[in-house]
């Protein structure tokens, strides 16, 4: 992977980190009933705003054969329901915990791209991802003296499914879009998360938590959604992009990256702003996440 196409690559965890604590203060302080639903609506319907652009610049995306729509918005539909699964896991536990079990990712990723896709990869590319897999999970554990290490099942069973409907969107994704053209994949896919929109919206009890928090909040809570989904598209936008220059498991593995992001935001939020959340940079915590980094380096070598 070039120098170029790896920073490149690098953009999407880092606007996904960003994401990651905006969402973590949507669910503390506008959510604090336990559902998210509310949440889903709002971030599936944000991609009715996007159609009419992407058809503006780029209007053969309509053109697609039918397989090729069908299987987009099942991406779509897949994206969709790994944010869920990763919104109800953000309601159990702190950003810091419950992101690095996206590491999880790149194996699921690497699974189905060879399966679906027939990509592999080099030896060294391989050692590489499951160091920074390793770092990665390193940086996410808390080890408090005198206590077991606590393994906490519901977070590992969300964050699993999440990762494996991730994996599934970005390989469907590629299947299409390769051949059709990025936008249009962009397209589809975007009707895929409308589709799931309507299917949260016909649940009734999410359907009044949406109308509720936005009678309650709607100015504040508008456009911080705003921001937050945009964040999230375009990190989207660029990893699907990147993984049609590249095997999908290769550019996955940069995924690596978003739980050192999200520590390192998370002091920046502890230091400066800590009325948005905390980060634990007692002095183990700190030689024990800056370990975590020093491996995750290694790893980005041995990748590149």
């Amino acid at each position: 992977m070039s120098l170029g196409l790896f920073l490149f690559a690098a953009l999407a965890p880092l606007l996904w980190a960003i994401s990651n604590h905006t969402d973590k203060y949507l669910v503390a302080k506008y959510f604090k009933g336990g559902g998210v639903g509310g949440l889903m609506i709002f971030s599936s319907f944000f991609s009715i705003v996007l159609l009419p652009f992407i058809i503006f610049f780029s209007p053969t995306v309509v053109d697609v054969n039918l397989s090729g729509a069908l299987i987009l918005i099942l991406a779509g539909v897949a994206n969709a329901f790994a944010i869920y699964c990763y919104l109800l896991a953000l309601n159990e536990d702190e950003s810091s915990v419950v992101v690095p079990f996206m590491q999880l990712i790149p194996i699921f990723t690497f699974i189905l791209g060879y399966f679906i896709l027939g990509e592999t990869l080099t030896k060294n590319q391989l050692l590489g991802g499951a160091i920074i897999i390793l770092g990665a999970t390193i940086l996410s554990l808390e080890f408090i003296a005198g206590e077991p290490l606590k393994i906490k099942t519901k977070i590992i069973l969300l964050m699993s499914g999440c990762s494996l409907l991730f994996s599934l969107y970005t390989v469907l994704f590629k299947l299409v879009s390769v051949a059709d053209g990025f936008w249009t994949g962009a397209f589809w896919e975007a009707v895929g998360l409308i589709v799931a929109g309507c299917i949260f919206f016909s649940i009734k009890s999410y359907r009044q938590e949406f109308f509720q928090v936005f009678k309650e909040n709607s100015k504040s809570i508008l456009l911080l959604n705003l921001f937050n989904e945009s964040l999230t598209i375009a990190g989207n936008w660029v990893m699907t992009f990147t993984t049609l220059l590249a095997p999908v498991a290769l550019i996955s593995l940069v995924s690596g990256y978003q739980p050192l992001f999200v520590f390192i935001i998370g002091i920046f939020i502890t230091v400066f702003v800590p009325q948005w959340g905390e980060e634990n940079i007692t002095k183990s915590a700190l030689l024990q996440k800056s370990a975590a980094i020093a491996i995750v380096i290694i790893g980005t070598y041995l990748l590149s």
